[in-house]
């Protein structure tokens, strides 16, 4: 009687790249269907989700954090509006940001009639990072379809077969209305962002041990004031390895 193994080559799921209420009104569950904006507003820096203009900046602490949850360091980093370009004829925004560093490339943003889009110099991938105004309960952030190998193993690890199958990882946002978050001693309506993460193979569902579920906590017109790196296990019990937490900005509400 053979013992079947099955190893899945899986990509590693990059995130570019966070108490709660309903939403006011929420269209159906889009997470399925990819939301496209069709202009940048003009105006970046009010009824905005994340004010952008050149000089901006945002201090964060940050907190790593150890498997049991205690504190390992304490760190700060600044994020920056560097300097405003066109791209595709339209008006983004180049942001020297840490958060990024999974991607080499310059990160872009800009406001659209959707919301918080990043894009990055050289790839030309626009996603929407945080839907504003907000009329869903969640949507799409990005998709990718791709093949990888099946290994089928005998009982004393004797390759038996061999083969290709078409893996589809996508990612999707769930917002979450918060209409008293704490900020600066001040409470303020914020919008809660959480990445979730469904993996098939030739249209079904496969469990993996974890996933990323990092979630970001926006404030309109003031930007991300926290953000926590986590993953994820089958259960969608959260694990957080990182605390970003907005401490500073010069931008006024």
């Amino acid at each position: 009687m053979r013992k079947l193994f099955i190893l899945f080559n899986l990509l590693v799921l990059v995130l570019l790249i966070s108490s709660c209420g309903d939403i006011l009104n929420p269209e159906p569950d889009t997470h399925t269907t990819k939301i496209k904006y069709h202009s940048v507003l003009k105006d970046q820096e009010h009824s905005v989700i994340m004010p952008l203009k050149v000089g901006n900046i945002w201090v964060y602490k940050v907190t790593e954090l150890n498997g049991d949850g205690s504190v390992n360091e304490i760190t700060y980093d600044t994020t920056i509006v560097k300097k405003d370009t066109l791209l595709n004829g339209e008006k983004w925004f180049l942001v020297s940001d840490p958060n990024s560093k999974a991607c080499s490339d310059p990160l872009l943003l800009t406001n659209t009639d959707k919301g918080l889009y990043s894009n990055f110099l050289g790839c030309d991938c626009s996603l929407l990072r945080a839907e504003y105004p907000v009329k869903h309960q969640s949507y799409l952030y990005c998709s990718d379809e791709y093949p990888t190998e099946v290994r089928i193993y005998e009982e004393y690890g004797k390759l038996s077969e061999g083969k290709i199958v078409w893996v589809l990882s996508s990612f999707w946002i769930g917002i979450e209305k918060i209409n008293d978050y704490l900020i600066f001693n001040n409470t303020s309506v914020c919008y809660k962002y959480k990445m979730n993460a469904e993996v098939k193979t030739d249209g079904k569902k496969v469990y993996v041990k974890e996933y990323p579920a990092d979630i970001e906590y926006f404030v309109p017109n003031l930007g991300l004031v926290r953000k926590e790196y986590c993953t994820a296990d089958t259960a969608k019990k959260l694990k957080m390895s990182r605390l970003r937490e907005l401490i500073y900005t010069n931008v006024k509400i």
